[in-house]
């Protein structure tokens, strides 16, 4: 049997979750996984960050990263141009547009709909629900 791609992914991350490190390196783990897998793959990396373990993802799916709302390193290069809360690092235009990192559409629909920066979107089901709250309170 040939696994895709994005099975593979989860195959290799099931075999490293196995052997229970203490620090998890992830490069691009959302290559290759539609939606329901990038959302059990967020679940999958919230429980480890629970147990006290070190999660480190690479990635460039800022919308993935977004939901996490993790501490962000952005880099260019070789070197460190910004580095923070996501609420924070993913605001700063001049550094994103610096390296070439483009602003979450979560982000952006927050700030296109003025919604402040404690409370914008933090996922899609998320959004869903404060822009129907905003439609039935005007």
């Amino acid at each position: 049997m040939l696994l895709s791609g994005g099975e593979k992914k989860r195959l290799c991350l099931a075999m490293v979750s196995a052997w229970n490190p203490d620090v998890l390196i992830l490069d691009e783990p959302t290559v290759g996984q539609d939606l329901l897998q990038k959302e059990r793959l967020s679940e999958l990396l919230t429980s480890i960050q629970k147990t006290g373990k070190t999660v480190i993802l690479v990635s460039h799916d800022v919308e993935f990263l977004w939901s996490l709302q993790p501490r962000v390193v952005v880099m260019a290069r070789g070197g460190v141009l910004d580095d923070g809360p996501a609420q924070d690092v993913f605001r700063n235009r001049e550094k994103l547009s610096e390296s070439n990192v483009v602003t979450p559409h979560l982000l952006e629909l927050s700030n296109h709909l003025k919604i402040n920066a404690t409370s914008s979107f933090k996922s899609v089901s998320d959004a869903c629900s404060q822009i129907l709250l905003a439609i039935r309170s005007e």
